[in-house]
């Protein structure tokens, strides 16, 4: 999460200089070109050799992007591949690790530990902003792709030594076709929940980044700037999310179990969209940013993220990838095209956050239906053999 802290600011100050609606659809498109080959990993290796293969490759790209970027007069079609890579990169890797973890762990530890696995995310993701507010002016914008290797590089040989633990099927390899994770969440109602939350949070979070960007990019014209202004909002949203890991997680998922944890960030989001309708100004736009953001980090990916140790191997890693990567960047696509639709009928910034407001209704339903069904007998975990 460090890593990707490293890279946020500077993949947001390279979107701005392109249409947003354009580099959404090119992350969708690479994620569904890289799926075979993940589905290939998935079905061939197990887990301590797809993991750190996966991300090493990340890794060895993210060097390659620095020498292209470090070029003089780099192509403009680096800036787009940079920021596509970035955005299928996050979602990927996120998802792969929360995978790896939902195979070590029981869903009774996952609901005690996970609110403090995600505060070392979090703890992480602090170190990304001040590197970049502190390097970017001395080291350059491209040097920072260098910094984000070495901190991946680090957490490869982390997340090696969980794949190697003890817990879960370490020598088995997942297997199954390219599309089980489609079919097994057509079958499952947690997966069918979880998928309606993340499509619906997805979405209003795609509405509020473009809000952001579009503030951004009257402020401040300067590239630096806006990296700089893109840094400050990601260290404020980290240190929210912290506190509510450390400091509510566990307990509300011990005491509560994932309903709650999942339902008051969409409320909070809700609130949001309101405030912001009522005051759109450019303060506002980064105060709701912050709310949305940092009570998902804090609160929902640990709640959403607990139900899927009670799920299949299947479901962890290929419904989960499913979920998490395809649906996920899919609402970016449709979302960023509606932001634009929204744009040309003249709806402004309250129009955009009533559209948002309408969202966190699909949140909500989604993530009442996944906790229901959760604590539901017929949702008991089968395993699928592997070939």
């Amino acid at each position: 999460m460090s890593c990707f802290y490293v890279l946020r600011p500077v993949r947001d100050a390279l979107g701005t200089q392109y249409p947003l609606q354009w580099l959404f659809l090119g992350t969708f498109l690479s994620v569904l070109a890289l799926l075979p080959l993940h589905a290939y990993a998935l079905s061939r290796w197990p887990r301590q050799r797809f993991v750190p293969l996966i991300l090493g490759a990340f890794a060895v790209l993210m060097v390659l992007f620095h020498a292209l970027l470090a070029q003089k007069a780099a192509p403009a079609w680096v800036g787009i591949a940079f920021f596509i890579f970035v955005a299928v990169f996050v979602v990927y890797g996120v998802s792969l690790l929360w995978a790896l973890l939902a195979d070590v762990y029981s869903p009774t530890a996952a609901r005690q530990d996970y609110g403090y696995i995600a505060a070392g995310a979090t703890s992480g993701a602090l170190l990304g902003p001040p590197l970049s507010l502190l390097l970017v002016p001395l080291l350059g914008v491209p040097a920072m792709l260098l910094v984000a290797a070495g901190l991946l590089t680090l957490g490869i040989f982390a997340a090696l030594k969980v794949a190697r633990s003890s817990g879960g099927e370490a020598t088995a390899a997942v297997g199954g076709g390219l599309w089980e994770g489609a079919r097994l969440v057509r079958s499952q109602p947690v997966l069918w929940g979880l998928l309606l939350l993340v499509f619906f949070n997805s979405g209003a979070g795609t509405l509020l980044y473009n809000v952001q960007v579009d503030v951004a990019r009257q402020l401040y014209p300067d590239l630096a700037q806006r990296a700089t202004y893109f840094a400050r909002i990601d260290l404020a949203i980290n240190v929210g999310a912290l506190l509510l890991q450390f400091l509510v997680a566990r307990w509300l998922l011990t005491r509560y179990g994932s309903g709650p944890a999942m339902l008051i960030p969409t409320l909070l989001m809700a609130m949001s969209f309101v405030v912001l309708a009522a005051s759109p100004l450019p303060a506002m736009v980064a105060l709701a940013q912050i709310a949305q953001r940092g009570s998902a980090f804090g609160l929902l990916q640990p709640g959403r993220e607990s139900l899927y140790p009670g799920q299949s191997r299947m479901a962890r890693y290929k419904a989960k990838t499913f979920i998490d990567v395809i649906v996920f960047r899919g609402a970016d696509v449709v979302f960023v095209w509606a932001h634009q639709a929204l744009v040309l009928l003249g709806a402004g910034i309250p129009g955009i956050a009533m559209a948002g407001l309408l969202l966190t209704l699909g949140m909500g339903f989604g993530a009442w239906r996944a906790a229901r069904a959760a604590q539901s007998p017929a949702t008991a975990k089968v395993e699928l053999p592997a070939p």
